[in-house]
Order: C-alpha cells, then sequence, then structure tokens
C-alpha cells in the first residue's frame, strides 16, 4: 500500500508545485498575463465554464469513494483501483485549479484566484496519507442494532448490582 501512496502523493505535489510555478512565471514576467483582459464575452463564457466545473468537481472528488461501483471496485482490487480512482480524484481537483490560475492572469478576473483557492483547500481533504489509503479500501463494519441495546441493559444490570 505504500507505494500506492508514494504514487498518490508525487501526483498530489505536482499539481501544488505546477500552480505555485505558474505563479511565479506570471508574476515575474516571464509569461505576459493580461492577453484577453478585454475580450468580455470570452471571459463570460469562460467564467461560466469554470464555475461550473469547479462547482461540480469538488463534490464529485470528494464523494467519488463512496459510489457503489467505485466502492466495490476498491474492496475487490485494492491497490490497482486505488490508483486509477485515487488520480481521477486528484485530477478532478488540480485540473480545474491550474485552469483557474491560467484563466486568472489570462483575463485578470478576480474570479478565477477565488476558485482556484477554493479548488487549493479541497486538495488537502484528499491529501494521501497511508492511514487514509487503509481506510478507503476496508470494508465499512456497520454495529448491529442489537449490540446498542445490549451494551445498555449490561450498563443498567452493573449499576444495580
Amino acid at each position: 500500500m505504500r507505494p500506492v501512496k508514494n504514487f498518490l502523493l508525487r501526483l498530489f505535489l505536482a499539481f501544488l508545485l505546477l500552480a505555485i510555478l505558474l505563479i511565479v512565471l506570471y508574476e515575474t514576467g516571464v509569461i505576459d498575463g493580461g492577453q484577453l483582459a478585454l475580450h468580455t464575452k470570452v471571459d463570460f463564457i469562460v467564467e461560466c465554464v469554470l464555475v461550473l466545473l469547479t462547482i461540480c468537481a469538488i463534490p464529485l472528488a470528494l464523494r467519488l469513494f463512496k459510489f457503489r461501483r467505485v466502492h466495490d471496485q476498491l474492496m475487490k482490487n485494492k491497490e490497482k483501483s486505488l490508483i486509477s480512482w485515487g488520480t481521477l480524484r486528484i485530477v478532478l481537483l488540480g485540473v480545474p485549479m491550474l485552469a483557474n490560475i491560467f484563466a486568472y492572469y489570462t483575463f485578470q478576473n478576480m474570479g478565477y484566484s477565488y476558485l482556484a483557492l477554493i479548488l487549493f483547500l479541497s486538495m488537502w481533504f484528499v491529501f494521501p496519507t497511508l492511514g487514509k489509503c487503509y481506510a478507503e479500501t476496508e470494508e465499512d463494519v456497520k454495529p448491529e442494532e442489537n449490540s446498542v441495546e445490549e451494551n445498555k441493559d449490561a450498563a443498567h444490570v452493573e449499576k444495580t448490582e
């Protein structure tokens, strides 16, 4: 499971480093920004697409492992499935984050920076750790209803004695 965690961690860090590199390149003037700042129609269309993409990508990425098909695959082929679905989960958040950073510097519209920041913060909810890798590939143990009642009865018997 450790190689899976290492792969996902490298992918996670690659997106963060790409975002930082993109920001540094634009801020230092290596790449010129604001090329489409005056094209309001294009800005509006791109903004609508990226807002919808962000709004859809965050809940999908955060709840991806709860879908029955994904969960069943994670239970059958633990490491192989975790690599593919974990990669998809990180890419679902990383690609829109990079697109929003690029759009911010291209259109000089602050809305894109807010979307990129929201995606950046959302990425930390899928940060790959070894504990999460094991937890996401194990069956959920659901307590039986009788066990709760038995615990109450046992506690009541101890109090009376």
